[in-house]
């Protein structure tokens, strides 16, 4: 795309039409609607994929009694056994989003771009716990066992630089855009994780002196099957074989011996066949 821009400062003056005047300059205008349509259609299944894990996350946590009002989140539709409570609340708050977008007064494109930077670096901060708390667990001695995919002696220098990598994202998206505007709208990435990370420590406290173990979920995880179960599925996999829970084997991968009568033998014997009475 940057290699099709025909004129940048042209290109800079379009502002949010932008890729169609770069479209426009090198395709038909049909070309140009049927990509625009496509990309429309490419950004609303992803926000519906974005809403179904959003809905999940939030039963799931409300099924473990992880948040307040964990029996709101929690429910399930006798009927169609779905989270309906948790999927009515994620469409009731991204209805309230986009209303503030095109309601608030300002430039939805500078609202948008608020909302999705605070996104983006939300969902770096969710993966770097998961890193970081990699990091920790080598630094017990994790793994003890070794898999069957390892990175071996590789484990510490890629979870070093994928952390590393991970927070620079972080300060990237967090820091300020806009010299000219409210300190308030430069820092809104950071205040709006300062926001997250304050109602977290709150809830926290409150759920554990209501006795609520935050980490059950993480005592029903079911062990690892043993090394040598594990490495008989391997095996059968391998050959082409199906493991019965009784322990019997069926060799699915074995050909029924060739025929070593060859094809004139063949003919021979459906011949001597016809003229028998």
């Amino acid at each position: 795309m940057v290699l099709a821009i025909p004129n940048v400062a042209d290109t800079q003056k379009q502002g949010t039409e932008a890729i169609a005047y770069i479209f426009n300059a090198h395709f038909p205008s049909w070309v140009t609607n049927a990509f625009l349509i496509s990309v429309c259609v490419a950004i609303f299944v992803c926000c519906l994929a974005i809403q179904v894990a959003t809905r999940r996350l939030l039963f799931a946590c409300g099924r473990d009694k992880m948040v307040p009002f964990h029996r709101f989140f929690g429910y399930v539709h006798p009927r169609t056994k779905t989270p309906m409570t948790s999927a009515i609340f994620i469409g009731v708050a991204t209805i309230v989003v986009l209303l503030y977008v095109n309601l608030g007064g300002g430039d939805p494109f500078i609202t948008i771009a608020r909302v999705t930077a605070w996104a983006t670096a939300g969902t770096y901060i969710a993966y770097q716990m998961v890193v970081f708390g990699g990091l920790v667990a080598r630094s017990k001695g994790w793994p003890k066992d070794k898999a069957y995919f390892n990175l071996g002696r590789w484990g510490w220098p890629v979870n070093i630089l994928a952390f590393i990598y991970g927070v620079f994202a972080i300060i990237n998206l967090s820091g300020p855009r806009s010299p000219g505007a409210a300190r308030y709208d430069n820092c809104i990435v950071a205040l709006s994780a300062a926001v997250v990370l304050a109602v977290g420590i709150i809830v926290y406290p409150i759920q554990r002196a209501r006795g609520v173990d935050l980490s059950a979920t993480m005592h029903d995880i079911d062990v690892s099957p043993p090394d040598t179960q594990a490495a008989e599925a391997m095996a059968a996999g391998m050959a082409g074989k199906i493991l019965q829970p009784e322990g019997t084997v069926i060799d699915m991968s074995v050909d029924p011996p060739p025929s070593r009568k060859g094809l004139a033998g063949v003919k021979a014997e459906r011949s001597s066949e016809r003229g028998r009475p």
